[in-house]
């Protein structure tokens, strides 16, 4: 009994460490093609890795990442939305929200997220870029009196 006993814990062992080990592979080859700015392929084994650990907080954002540099910000919006109020929600994530909003012309929400990073990262020079940008995209929003 003992032996058996031992043998399914073994059989259980091996199964768990091959597990982790696909899941690491994957993320690992996610991260080479990131790092290769090859963000379509990264984004393929990110999927996979995530299938493994559901609630992996970095593989996440590094999907919402790759379809950010891939110009889809709607796709990037998705990944990103559960995860930037979240407590541990970084700067850099909170930034490329507000990028991927301003990117599809929501430009209320941006602001929010902007002034979010602003006040996370006050040091960081981009912190302020929105505020001119926000003002130009009002002016020209604003219908032109001499058109009516």
């Amino acid at each position: 009994m003992r032996k058996i006993l031992s043998h399914i814990i073994l059989v259980v062992l091996i199964s768990f460490g091959q597990n982790v080990l696909a899941q690491s592979n994957a993320q690992k080859q996610g991260d080479k093609h990131y790092d290769d700015f090859n963000y379509s392929l990264a984004t393929e084994f990110y999927e996979k890795a995530l299938k493994r650990d559901p609630g992996n907080y970095l593989i996440q954002q590094r999907i919402g990442d790759c379809y950010l540099m891939t110009n889809q910000p709607e796709k990037a919006i998705e990944w990103y939305t559960p995860l930037v109020d979240l407590p541990n929600a970084e700067a850099d994530l909170i930034f490329n929200y507000a990028q991927a909003k301003r990117s599809t012309g929501l430009y209320n929400e941006a602001s929010i997220y902007y002034d979010k990073f602003a006040e996370m990262a006050p040091e960081d020079p981009r912190a302020n870029m929105f505020d001119d940008f926000y003002a130009e995209v009002l002016v020209l929003r604003e219908p032109d009196p001499n058109t009516a």
